[in-house]
């Protein structure tokens, strides 16, 4: 019963429930959701002002974790959680953390005797002409398989 849910609570889901609200960055009327504004007066680290808000969210793409305080007087903004992975972690709560790939490297197997015979026109050489390298593999980020869902913030 999503209405013994506690106020704050994020959930995932496929449809908009009637007490949540869609955490894509949108500002609300602090008097259509007085419970949720409650909370987050009662939770003062998990709010940033808008100019903090708008700061993170454009050095993040677009993500930002934090609620806002909104116009300061009657509206507030929730978290913008659009194509972001939520993820147990013992930094601070609502922290950004940007994709990385562990470090790794490839091996390559040559013949260096076709290495050597080739000079410039070696495939296996580096566009730079030094070194060797491999061929570029891979799409525009780097992502586990996944599932869309709506991000869903408990507010009513």
């Amino acid at each position: 019963n999503i209405q013994t849910l506690p106020i704050g609570a994020i959930l995932n889901g496929y449809t908009i429930f009637d007490n949540c609200i869609v955490a894509f960055g949108g500002e609300f009327n602090r008097a259509d959701y007085p419970k949720l504004w409650a909370y987050l007066q009662a939770n003062p680290t998990l709010v940033k002002t808008q100019a903090q808000w708008q700061t993170e969210s454009t050095a993040n793409g677009g993500i930002c974790g934090f609620f806002s305080d909104g116009d300061g007087t009657t509206t507030f903004r929730v978290p913008n959680l659009d194509k972001a992975f939520l993820r147990p972690d013992s930094r601070s709560i609502a922290s950004f953390q940007a994709d990385e790939l562990k470090s790794h490297n490839h091996g390559v197997g040559l013949n260096l005797r076709a290495v050597f015979n080739r000079g410039s026109q070696n495939p296996y050489m580096h566009p730079s002409g030094t070194g060797v390298g491999t061929s570029y593999a891979g799409g525009t980020e780097t992502r586990p398989k996944n599932i869309a869902v709506l991000p869903l913030i408990v507010a009513k």
